[in-house]
């Protein structure tokens, strides 16, 4: 089960905030730059803070193409 505290919590939400006014395509570009950076459960976090099923879909998606699920499993 993939859980971050209240604190990163709260903090996706106002990333989430900060992009949700942006096209989807710069959107799924912030995602992927928060995934490498923060880790893949804050993006996801953030992305489901969107409230975009699609959104989140597309996002779902390229992460496993980008390696970015295979990355988290080993670790």
């Amino acid at each position: 089960m993939m859980q971050i505290d209240e604190n990163l919590k709260k903090e996706a939400e106002q990333k989430a905030n900060k992009i949700h006014f942006l096209g989807d395509d710069e959107k799924i570009k912030h995602l992927l730059e928060v995934a490498r950076e923060k880790g893949v459960v804050f993006a996801v976090k953030v992305a489901k803070s969107m409230n975009e099923p699609y959104l989140l879909d597309t996002f779902h998606d390229l992460l496993a193409k980008e390696g970015l699920y295979k990355d988290f499993i080993k670790k």
